[in-house]
């Protein structure tokens, strides 16, 4: 069923191509307004089959060079700095207007995205979550997902007593391809449990990865400061996604506050005199939280609610589109995604 939904996806989204309506569509709904595109990971076809990322946050080097080619085709692709001074006019921005995002600073975003952005002379977006740059920890889905796997290739006496008490022993007799599916359903699962059954969770495979030494630091890991203040050189700014990346929404008003300004410190030393932009980790804010992080100085910050963005709209609150390999692996696909009709 869903290799068929996928066809049809397919199918409709080149019908709508082919015939022009995408391309009426484009100037209707971005007049005067603008796009922000949020990709997270760009990787090569052997990184992916060693990563643990979700694929949902996933899409190729190929793909990601055609689709920046495409970028600069079909839309004016501005640096923050002028999407900014847009938005703060509130007079609204040029038609078809984009800025591209990146989320979380993942190691890839310098080693494959940055060469394609360099070249076609793009500008964009990087979010940093600060604990983690250039420090060699993995983000926790990761970390999990690695030790988990570790657990299934263990086959000794600690490695299935962990597999059991966590309700997941199939993933002893599966190959990565079928448990990276199942990890990520189990990961995904355990972000609607408390939080304290959560962290008990995570640091009991933490502990368990250090043991096995199944950490998988090489693709799934984050840029360095000198990376980022060289791609800084070449047009890319920085903003913050926090500090610890945390769910703010489950943060008394206080760390939430924490969370802000000592992301913003660590901003203000590498990159002095850039604005001040954040993105909620996850997407998931509530006024506390865009209060919060209004306070601490930010001049925008960045959801994950997908739509477009006129002048005037609220700052704290900018929408954006997902952009991932399954959803947009043809040109049709792609700016049917971006316009919301598929």
């Amino acid at each position: 069923m869903q290799r068929l939904f996928n066809l049809l996806r397919l199918v409709w989204a080149e019908l709508l191509y082919r015939t022009g309506i995408l391309f009426v569509l484009k100037a209707w709904v971005l007049r005067r307004r603008a796009v922000v595109l949020m990709y997270h990971r760009v990787l090569t076809p052997e990184e992916r089959n060693r990563s643990f990322s979700a694929e949902g946050i996933v899409v190729g080097v190929e793909t990601f060079t055609w689709q920046m080619q495409a970028a600069k085709e079909l839309f004016r692709v501005v640096s923050l700095p002028e999407f900014l001074e847009s938005l703060r006019q509130g007079t609204g921005f040029s038609d078809g207007t984009c800025l591209i995002t990146f989320d979380d600073g993942w190691s890839d975003n310098y080693r494959n995205a940055f060469p394609v952005l360099q070249r076609l002379q793009i500008p964009a977006t990087i979010f940093l979550p600060m604990d983690f740059i250039g420090s060699g920890k993995m983000f926790w889905r990761e970390e999990m997902a690695a030790a988990l796997w570790a657990a299934a290739q263990g086959r000794d006496a600690e490695s299935l007593e962990l597999l059991r008490e966590l309700a997941v022993e199939q993933l002893a007799r599966m190959s990565f391809p079928e448990a990276k599916r199942v990890i990520e359903a189990y990961i995904t699962g355990l972000k609607e449990r408390p939080v304290d059954y959560r962290q008990e969770v995570a640091e009991r495979l933490s502990a368990f990865a250090a043991r096995k030494r199944s950490r998988n630091h090489d693709v799934d890991s984050f840029i360095d400061w000198e990376q980022a203040k060289l791609m800084r050189d070449y047009g890319i700014s920085f903003g913050s996604h926090s500090y610890y990346h945390p769910i703010l929404t489950e943060l008394e008003s206080d760390a939430v506050a924490a969370e802000a300004i000592c992301s913003r410190l660590v901003l203000e030393r590498w990159f002095p005199g850039d604005p001040l932009v954040f993105c909620y980790p996850n997407g998931d804010y509530d006024e506390t939280v865009s209060r919060e992080v209004a306070t601490a100085g930010y001049a925008a910050a960045f959801t994950t609610e997908p739509g477009f963005v006129a002048g005037g709209d609220d700052p704290l609150t900018i929408k954006r589109v997902n952009i991932h390999e399954d959803m947009t692996k043809s040109r049709a696909l792609f700016l049917a995604r971006i316009l919301g009709v598929i």
